[in-house]
């Protein structure tokens, strides 16, 4: 697993364990006292290490679906439009960012995991 993944798998981790002075938490800023937006961040941090896109949607992305936010692997500009996601870059799109993030975190995880 490459080693940004790990070290967002460990912050994960030790975020949800209260644990505070874990070294991987370091590079995250200053935490709240909301333990699962401190998740949602580092996951959206560790994405866009790996060249994902994550935020305001780009309505050429998945054009036949509905949503203000996207979540969407690298790609080139030549790869577009995509209209379902079958002819394109990976991509979620949607009205909840965090679950959105939860999405792409867990895909770039899958990948991760195989090599």
């Amino acid at each position: 697993m490459h080693p940004d993944a790990k070290w967002a798998l460990q912050a994960i981790k030790a975020r949800q364990e209260g644990i505070f002075d874990d070294p991987a938490l370091i590079g995250f800023g200053l935490l709240s006292a909301d333990t699962e937006a401190d998740v949602t961040r580092i996951k959206a941090h560790c994405l866009r290490k790996f060249g994902f896109t994550v935020g305001d949607r780009d309505p050429r992305l998945n054009s036949l679906y509905h949503g203000a936010f996207m979540v969407v692997e690298s790609h080139e500009e030549s790869e577009l439009p995509t209209f379902d996601g079958s002819n394109g870059p990976w991509c979620v799109v949607g009205d909840d960012l965090p679950e959105l993030i939860d999405m792409g975190f867990d895909f770039l995880i899958s990948c991760e995991t195989e090599d």
